[in-house]
């Protein structure tokens, strides 16, 4: 607003006050302890998508519109990884609308300039989301949702078990005939969780279960049970060398079944 290029008049300054703090809102909403729920998600990406809608449109300078809608890549680049396509095409079309308008009022200034920059943010927005589906792609997991501990990542007890009983039935007698179950607690979870609440007892968990991951091998079944509580199933495994700060791991009796 205090450049001649921004917003001008008391109407378009009054929503730019507004995108302001619908911007900062959802700030507040991402900073929480806690992931955000699908329907706070998708709230986050149509408000935003609007909000950077207006924001563009309202630039007394078509050219200063056009860099602010370079922004549609955010939202476009985070519905690719978390939302469906539908949730996307609302995004694309509010943003071909907007770019729309701005073409026509540089096309009245510059037509070669605005032709130019619409294609070239475009071109930005597709290849974003493309990058951002091959991604996906290349991480895609076999397992399913319902199996997967919402916090951690890791197994539930269900899918452990289920993963446990397939490892058995799928090793002949000419493998490794030794399976090993380890179940690791947390210590001093309770004080943890008096001291620092959920939010700090929640990163303990998140923190040592990628612990985990990067501690055993490969084929190691990992999974979260409860609160403190994870479970570790492998066929005659190295020794597992856990090496958390602050944090001591008491695994149970090993159990071997021939």
């Amino acid at each position: 607003m205090a450049s001649s290029a921004g917003p001008q008049g008391l109407p378009n300054q009054a929503l730019a006050v507004c995108v302001a703090i619908c911007s900062l809102l959802l700030g507040a909403l991402w900073l929480r302890p806690r992931w955000p729920t699908r329907t706070e998600s998708q709230l986050c990406v149509t408000v935003g998508t609007v909000c950077i809608a207006v924001a563009s449109l309202i630039a007394a300078d078509p050219v200063v519109g056009l860099l602010g809608s370079t922004t549609f890549v955010v939202v476009s680049a985070f519905t690719v990884v978390f939302h469906s396509g539908r949730l996307l095409a609302f995004t694309w079309a509010i943003g071909a609308a907007t770019l729309g308008v701005l073409a026509v009022r540089l096309a009245a200034i510059d037509p070669a300039l605005a032709t130019c920059s619409v294609v070239l943010v475009a071109l930005i927005n597709v290849f974003v989301a493309f990058a951002a589906r091959m991604v996906l792609r290349l991480l895609d997991t076999d397992i399913p949702h319902g199996d997967i501990e919402p916090l951690t990542g890791l197994l539930n007890r269900d899918a452990f078990y289920d993963r446990v009983a397939t490892l058995i039935g799928a090793r002949s007698r000419r493998d490794d005939r030794h399976l090993v179950v380890i179940v690791v607690n947390l210590d001093d979870f309770s004080l943890l969780t008096a001291t620092t609440g959920k939010a700090g007892t929640n990163c303990a968990r998140v923190a040592f279960g990628q612990h985990l991951r990067e501690t055993v091998r490969r084929d190691a079944i990992i999974a979260h049970l409860g609160e403190a509580e994870f479970l570790i199933a492998n066929r005659s495994p190295p020794p597992i060398h856990l090496r958390w700060p602050n944090v001591f791991a008491t695994p149970s009796p090993v159990h071997r079944s021939g």
